[in-house]
């Protein structure tokens, strides 16, 4: 792993200014409205402007770039929502709604389990997602965590446009993101970089920013 991202990740985590995590702006209807009422407006601010969303340290190099914590609550009751949108849920008949809400449960609950998710959304996902199936998942992405912790992805998912990072909740009995920890740093190896000294693209989370409906979410 590059030091330079270790060392920079924590300037930022604890102060630094360079390409901050994407801070909401105006109403945040996570905190201010039931997730069943959220407009399409409000749910692409929490896909894209919430807590639980972090831009790229090479911001200014990749437009676009952003990872997203896509096990989180909010994130997947986004989804989720959306989904509703399109479907006219709120004009289903209830034999239409309990066939939606089946369908899901399986897609937006069962499929996480007990895994911290990580959502990469950039240019660079399809190519790394291609590249990387034939590597394996522990050298290529990571969680850096306080006091020198880290935990390696234990899998990755990609449907060809984003790669999805999946890391365990707990590991050895104890959970990975501990209650105290206030910053966790997710970096993901891409490949090729040859512009660039950089090993890792970091993205940094701000624990006690995300929390919904009184705890923290991831």
């Amino acid at each position: 792993m590059n030091k330079f991202f270790l060392v920079l990740a924590a300037f930022l985590a604890f102060g630094g200014q360079l390409c901050p995590q994407g801070e909401p702006a105006g109403e945040k209807p996570w905190e201010t409205k039931d997730w069943r009422t959220w407009s399409r407006k409000d749910c692409n601010k929490v896909l894209t402007s919430s807590p639980w969303v972090s831009r790229s340290l090479l911001y200014q190099y990749f437009r676009g770039d952003f990872a997203q914590i896509r096990s989180a609550l909010p994130i997947r009751q986004a989804f989720l929502r959306l989904k509703q949108i399109d479907k006219r849920y709120g004009r289903m008949n209830a034999q239409q709604r309990e066939a939606f809400d089946r369908q899901a449960d399986a897609e937006y609950v069962a499929q996480f389990g007990d895994n911290i998710v990580v959502r990469v959304t950039s240019h660079l996902s399809k190519d790394f997602a291609i590249k990387n199936r034939t590597k394996k998942p522990g050298v290529t992405a990571m969680l850096l965590l306080p006091k020198g912790r880290h935990i390696y992805a234990t899998e990755f998912r990609d449907d060809g446009q984003n790669v999805l990072a999946v890391f365990p909740r707990v590991l050895d009995g104890e959970p990975v993101i501990r209650p105290g920890d206030a910053i966790v740093t997710f970096l993901i190896g891409v490949p090729d970089m040859s512009a660039f000294t950089a090993s890792d693209v970091p993205f940094i989370f701000k624990l006690d920013d995300m929390v919904y409906k009184g705890k923290r979410e991831f």
